[in-house]
């Protein structure tokens, strides 16, 4: 890993932390559990975080204090400007890599670090979104511009996680995309993964989709053994995510050590 410059972006936008799971997380420290889990993996990493607010970040997280080109009066108003500067900051990094994440993920696994060599060989690498389907997220997602009628796919191609992205700044086709993307982004307000696909499809270029492990989300939209045993990094900020990990770890660790025992038979 040392062969590759690695930045983390992040942003935070409003008065006040909000996420759409229902999990409660700390007000005074709204860059984590992110930044922290993530700086153990890569400790050497630079951090920046977009905002408009004044935020007091210790150590050595660069803040950008910005006025996003969104009325800041639509409920949807944080969201929109966190997508959007997440891109941008992808975009103007000078790093080899760089990782955009909400502040809601819980890193829960070293093999976190295979990222950054699945960004360098694709260019562009998101997770898989547990809804599948474009149709279903554009369907029933907040904040969606999908439209059905238009889509020439019928809604049945992949649809993504906009969390962790991982970029590799050097990549032509990974950058075009994200261009499109923030174009879309700024031209028709909306959900960040409905412009991510469908800037996808503009372009003819499709990112590394990743395993439902590197964001694992609420089980009511996708559940399996293998997710949680294999699981990357959490979505905690979805309240049902943390406690159904700790109890699947809890039975892995028992049936471990059941096996053991049988084998010492």
């Amino acid at each position: 890993m040392n062969k590759y410059s690695i930045e983390l972006v992040m942003s935070e936008f409003g008065l006040a932390r909000q996420n759409a799971g229902g999990g409660q997380l700390s007000q005074a420290d709204r860059l984590n559990p992110t930044l922290d889990s993530f700086l153990k993996i890569f400790p050497s990493a630079a951090v920046t975080l977009f905002t408009d607010q004044d935020f007091e970040v210790g150590g050595t997280v660069r803040t950008i204090k910005v006025s996003p080109p969104f009325n800041c009066d639509e409920v949807r108003y944080g969201w929109r400007a966190h997508d959007y500067y997440q891109a941008v900051g992808m975009l103007e990094s000078s790093a080899d890599i760089v990782i955009a994440m909400d502040s809601d993920m819980l890193i829960v696994s070293d093999s976190f670090r295979a990222l950054i060599e699945l960004a360098d060989i694709f260019g562009l690498a998101v997770p898989i979104n547990p809804r599948l389907l474009q149709k279903i997220d554009g369907g029933i997602g907040m904040d969606s511009t999908y439209d059905a009628a238009s889509d020439r796919t019928m809604g049945l191609g992949l649809t993504y996680n906009l969390t962790p992205i991982a970029f590799s700044t050097s990549h032509k086709s990974a950058r075009i995309l994200l261009e499109r993307y923030i174009e879309k982004l700024k031209q028709h307000p909306g959900r960040g993964a409905v412009h991510l696909v469908n800037a996808s499809y503009d372009i003819g270029y499709q990112p590394c989709v990743l395993p439902p492990q590197w964001c694992v989300c609420s089980p009511r939209d996708i559940d399996g053994k293998h997710i949680w045993r294999e699981a990357i990094a959490l979505h905690v900020g979805h309240k049902d995510v943390l406690p159904r990990w700790t109890s699947e770890m809890r039975k892995e660790k028992f049936r471990k050590l059941i096996y053991k025992a049988w084998r010492r038979q």
